[in-house]
């Protein structure tokens, strides 16, 4: 019998690659880190895209690690870019309390 993919494990890799994207939109071409238009756009992307969708996708994908009969391999690469996305949150947010 065939395994099938979790489907708590699809739905974490899908939103931690948006926020992955997020980030790369949000912030993309910026040269001059202290300008105030860079810090209006990590300060209204910031809420949603570094906090609340990294912190979603962890826990959807460690609910799709613990499903049963299925194949976990989505949940480990959500968790995963999940995590990368948290720790560049929290250097970003760490370069933003040093800066300001």
């Amino acid at each position: 019998m065939k395994l099938k993919h979790s489907k708590l494990g699809i739905v974490s890799f899908c939103i931690s690659l948006f926020t992955i994207v997020l980030y790369i939109f949000l912030f993309r071409g910026e040269r001059e880190w202290y300008s105030f238009l860079f810090f209006h756009r990590a300060v209204c992307g910031g809420v949603l895209g570094f906090l609340v969708l990294p912190l979603v996708a962890l826990i959807v994908g460690i609910l799709g690690l613990k499903e049963k009969d299925r194949v976990k391999d989505f949940a480990v690469i959500g968790i995963a870019l999940s995590v990368i996305a948290l720790l560049y949150a929290e250097g970003m947010l760490f370069v933003f309390i040093i800066m300001y």
